[in-house]
C-alpha cells in the first residue's frame, strides 16, 4: 500500500499541470483510475503493476519536475529533463515544450523561442497564440504579431485585462514581465485600436504599464 501511497501523491502536481489540456487531463484521470483500482489489489499483484503504472505516467511527472526545476534557476538541467519526457512520450501533450520555450525566450534567442512554440501545435489556444505574439514583438515583426493578436481577441476578448494574469498563473514575475514587454513593443496598437472608447483606451495603456 506505500508505493500507492506514493503513486498519489506524486499524480497530485501533475493533475495540476494538465489542468488546462484535455488530452492530459484525460491521461491523468485514467492514472488516478488506474491507481484506484491497484489499491484493492494484494501486495503481490500491487509490486507486479506499479512500474508499468509509473513507467506510463513517467513522461508527465518529469516535465512537471522540469518546470519546477528551470524554475528554481536550473534552466539548464530542467530543458534535459523536458526533452527526456518528449522522448518518452512521441505523442506528448503541447505543453512540454513550454521549459524549453521559456529558456530561448528569456534568453533573448527569439527565433528559437517560435519555433519551439509552434512544435507545441496548439494552434487554436489563446495563451500559446499570446506567446506566440509576444515573440513577433521581440522580434518586430509587426503584421505577423497583429495577425496573431486579432486571434487572441478573438477567442478571448478581455484578454488585454486578464493577459497579465494568465501569465502570472504558471510563471514567474521575471517570466511574465519580459512575456508583456514583448507584447507591448508591437502588439499594443492593434489592442487599443479594438478599444472603442477612451476609458477603455486609458484603462489599457495603465494595465499595459502596470
Amino acid at each position: 500500500m506505500k508505493l500507492v501511497a506514493c503513486l498519489l501523491l506524486a499524480l497530485l502536481p501533475a493533475w495540476g499541470m494538465c489542468s488546462t489540456d484535455a488530452a492530459c487531463r484525460a491521461g491523468a484521470r485514467q492514472a488516478f483510475l488506474d491507481v484506484e483500482r491497484i489499491a484493492r489489489l494484494g501486495e503481490t499483484a500491487q509490486r507486479e503493476q506499479v512500474p508499468r503504472l509509473y513507467r506510463d505516467i513517467y513522461p508527465t511527472l518529469q516535465e512537471y519536475l522540469a518546470h519546477l526545476i528551470a524554475f528554481s534557476g536550473d534552466w539548464e538541467h530542467g530543458c534535459e529533463l523536458a526533452e527526456r519526457a518528449r522522448q518518452l512520450n512521441p505523442n506528448h501533450p503541447g505543453w512540454y515544450w513550454a521549459v524549453t520555450f521559456l529558456d530561448a525566450y528569456r534568453k533573448g534567442d527569439y527565433r528559437s523561442a517560435r519555433s519551439f512554440l509552434l512544435k507545441g501545435n496548439q494552434p487554436r489556444h489563446f495563451f500559446t497564440l499570446a506567446l506566440l505574439a509576444a515573440v513577433h514583438g521581440q522580434l518586430g515583426e509587426r503584421d505577423a504579431a497583429d495577425k496573431v493578436l486579432r486571434e487572441v481577441l478573438t477567442l478571448k476578448p478581455d484578454f488585454p485585462w486578464t493577459g497579465r494574469d494568465e501569465f502570472r498563473k504558471w510563471y514567474l514575475p521575471e517570466l511574465v514581465e519580459p512575456l508583456m514587454d514583448g507584447l507591448r513593443k508591437e502588439t499594443v496598437s492593434i489592442l487599443i485600436r479594438r478599444l472603442t472608447s477612451s476609458a477603455q483606451t486609458r484603462a489599457f495603456k495603465i494595465y499595459c504599464s502596470a
